[in-house]
């Protein structure tokens, strides 16, 4: 079982998953998505989107945190 997480500025490049998801397939593991968490300080819809990004992974992932 796997996410994705990778560091690509302000975006990730077009079939980002689809490269995941063959070597998830490849080596027998389930592929559950990517989370785009961006970095930067510049862009704040990518800021905001962040807190979502982060739940979604969580979630995905069964990370609790107290």
């Amino acid at each position: 079982m796997t996410e994705g997480l990778a560091s690509f500025n302000s975006s990730y490049p077009m079939g980002f998953e689809a490269t995941f998801e063959q070597i998830c397939e490849y080596m027998g593991m389930e592929y559950l998505g990517t989370s785009f968490v961006y970095s930067g300080t510049e862009n704040l819809e990518f800021l905001k989107n962040n807190i979502s990004q982060v739940e979604k992974a969580k979630l995905m992932l069964s990370i609790t945190l107290v």
